[in-house]
């Protein structure tokens, strides 16, 4: 990537705001792949909002929070709701992880404090718990968090109405990371991020997601990998074609100061992909907020890759 690229076309649409984050990363041509969260063990919570900046902070009891998060440490928590929600009497909850065997957990409660009686240290540890039910049908979550990010909220709504138009039943979710790439959305049990999303790709992505299949425009990675992992298996599946959920499966991967290697099996061969940490010549905005500065950014990109034995 160089500074003489082209204006890449809006993915998003446009925006009414100036210096719409999302608008001015698709204008630098700042890359969507290998952004997901890196961790895979989450914890979404029902509550009808209204959701402030901070959300999870002020919306759950704070003695309920503190044992959730000193049980569960690095257990990434959101909260959720259906669209149009205005009340919640007794909020669902909905436990993620595991790499590379994903699972989903939905779990019925009858008030937050219940919260504390979950196996939290399963979660945490990335081991499927035994509370609930299993879910393994796509469970769609759009980030639609504007006192977060107004380009969230702006671009994120459109496109919830649109998926639920085709029949499925997204959930509102609160930050995943990564506001600068709404709309953005995240699928479990397997993790998939997508970004610049609008109503047409968005319900695109979810209807090709339901038969089993990637639109990779808009994937930005699987949580639970490191950067360079998702980057690479991003490239393999372009080189390859590979658009099935279950086409590829990562088997190794290590980095070195600013370079990666990452083994990768798609279907029934085996890759290796060597990969180079690289900066972004533009320093790119970090949000809408008035406090957003430019900042620099960092990605991968794939250097050379190679067939197996």
């Amino acid at each position: 990537m160089t500074e003489s690229c082209p204006v890449p076309e809006l993915k998003t649409g446009p925006s009414k705001r100036e210096g719409a984050c999302s608008i001015l990363s698709q204008r630098a041509a700042e890359p969507l792949t290998g952004t997901a969260f890196t961790d895979s063990r989450w914890l979404l919570v029902e509550h009808p909002g209204p959701w402030p900046s901070q959300a999870v902070d002020t919306a759950l009891p704070a003695e309920t929070l503190a044992e959730v998060r000193d049980r569960a440490p690095g257990v990434r928590l959101a909260l959720i709701r259906r669209p149009q929600a205005r009340s919640v009497d007794a909020p669902v909850a909905f436990l993620a992880g595991g790499r590379p065997d994903a699972w989903l957990r939905r779990v019925q409660l009858q008030r937050y404090g219940d919260l504390v009686d979950l196996d939290l240290e399963a979660i945490a540890d990335g081991r499927e718990p035994a509370d609930g039910e299993r879910i393994t049908e796509p469970t769609f979550f759009v980030c639609t968090h504007g006192r977060r990010e107004v380009c969230c909220a702006e671009f994120g709504r459109p496109v919830m109405r649109a998926i639920a138009t085709g029949g499925f039943a997204p959930w509102e979710i609160t930050h995943i990371g990564g506001d600068r790439f709404a709309a953005s959305m995240v699928v479990f049990p397997l993790g998939h991020y997508f970004g610049h999303l609008n109503p047409v790709s968005g319900l695109s992505a979810a209807r090709k997601y339901a038969t089993d299949r990637l639109q990779l425009g808009n994937v930005r990675g699987r949580s639970g990998y490191p950067n360079s992992v998702q980057t690479a298996e991003l490239f393999l599946r372009e080189r390859l074609s590979a658009l099935g959920l279950h086409d590829a499966t990562v088997l190794s991967w290590h980095e070195r100061d600013e370079q990666a290697g990452v083994d990768i099996r798609v279907l029934d061969d085996h890759y290796r992909v060597e990969l180079t940490r690289q900066r972004h010549p533009e320093q790119l905005v970090n949000g809408c907020s008035d406090d957003a500065v430019r900042i620099p950014r960092w990605y991968w990109v794939a250097k050379e890759w190679n067939k197996l034995g």
